[in-house]
């Protein structure tokens, strides 16, 4: 069985993404969440659970932003069932998955900047689909609306063209069974293929009942049931890929400022108890543990130290270097000296002392001894072979 679930997040600031990643650790196996206005995005792409994610629409990437990004979906995907999916598709309003024998798509579509062709356009390349869920800014007739044959002229078109591309790709509109007719009033919806409409339930769970804060009232719960859906089998030692991103770097040294270590600490508190109510959490695993605690830590840097990337601050002139040299402290004295170490080492080659062995395999041998009496009685020693181009 798959737990697939769908939020609007009306932004993603860091305390809501960490909040966010423990929902999709306490209740799902994909989550997506809509609305998180492309925030903090580039570090949000590094983390170990964030699989993908929409793309910015070209006009963004062309011209200069005035204010900020609008939509934007990110899927998450639990680390063991990652090896399932055979294929993702991302374009500006949509995610698609494939999986074995199973394929579902999420979308956001707001209600204004998005003309009514393109939306058509986006939702017809999706191609063919098993379940669709996402927020379309619209709503559908509920049963007792319907059993009064009231015109369709009385819905928005956007309303009568999901209702008509629904019935030409056999697909149904699902509801949750105790709140019917709130499933048709809400903005954010379900559809699934009519033959598979036996192994999906939905389910609406209430926002403020998760503490997450949003303007939407529901978050969307899809349980898919299915021969294929064999995800409690797969091991759970598998790790994700690493990001191919550069690792983000926050600026440590502003912790040296009273007032800096007092803010980090109330924010980390903060973080901490949005943490609190999970602990018991069964489905806890080593690996998910360590993604949590640095996907906190994360968050609260980012709150409170900000960030840099070294490339770009490598092409500028070195200012730190000129500061730290008129302060006596010892933090001052090791950063200098760290600087100064980087600096002097760029293009220099490690080379061993001896043809006989790598600088790693001497490196290896020569703590082995120094440790003789701890490490060689205790751990078997491994040779270690340094590749090379």
């Amino acid at each position: 069985m798959y737990h697939i679930g769908y939020v609007n997040a009306n932004s993603l600031p860091d305390g809501k993404f960490a909040q966010a990643v423990c929902l999709f650790e306490k209740m799902f196996d994909f989550l997506f969440i809509a609305e998180h206005w492309y925030q903090h995005h580039e570090s949000r792409l590094a983390n170990p659970l964030v699989y993908c994610s929409t793309s910015l629409p070209l006009q963004s990437l062309k011209t200069p932003s005035r204010g900020r990004q609008h939509g934007g979906i990110y899927l998450l995907v639990k680390p063991h069932i990652r090896s399932l999916i055979q294929s993702t598709s991302c374009s500006t309003y949509s995610i698609s998955v494939s999986l074995p024998g199973f394929r579902f798509a999420a979308v956001y579509y707001p209600p204004y900047s998005i003309s009514e062709e393109t939306l058509k356009t986006n939702i017809y390349e999706l191609g063919p689909l098993d379940l669709l869920l996402g927020d379309i800014n619209t709503n559908f007739p509920s049963p007792t609306f319907a059993a009064t044959r009231r015109s369709k002229s009385t819905l928005a078109p956007r309303s009568i063209f999901f209702q008509n591309w629904s019935a030409n790709t056999n697909m149904l509109h699902i509801c949750d069974p105790s709140k019917e007719t709130i499933s048709c009033h809400i903005p954010d919806h379900a559809f699934a293929k009519s033959h598979i409409k036996s192994k999906i339930t939905l389910a609406l769970v209430r926002t403020r009942t998760l503490g997450f804060r949003t303007d939407h009232q529901y978050l969307l719960h899809i349980q898919y049931s299915s021969q294929n859906s064999n995800s409690p089998s797969v091991p759970q030692t598998q790790l994700p890929p690493l990001p191919s991103t550069i690792p983000t770097r926050f600026h440590i040294q502003r912790l040296r400022n009273p007032d800096i270590v007092r803010q980090y600490h109330q924010t980390w508190t903060m973080m901490e108890s949005l943490f609190s109510s999970s602990k018991q959490s069964e489905s806890y695993d080593i690996d998910m543990l360590d993604y949590l605690l640095c996907s906190a830590v994360q968050a609260v840097a980012e709150s409170v130290l900000g960030t840099y990337k070294p490339e770009e601050c490598r092409k500028m002139d070195d200012k730190i270097a000129n500061r730290l040299a008129t302060e006596f402290d010892i933090p001052a004295s090791i950063q200098l000296l760290k600087r100064t170490q980087r600096s002097s080492s760029v293009g220099v080659q490690l080379v061993s002392s001896t043809s006989m062995a790598t600088p790693m395999e001497e490196c290896v041998n020569h703590y082995s001894k120094v440790f003789n009496g701890i490490l060689a009685h205790h751990y078997p020693l491994y040779k270690i072979q340094l590749l090379t181009n």
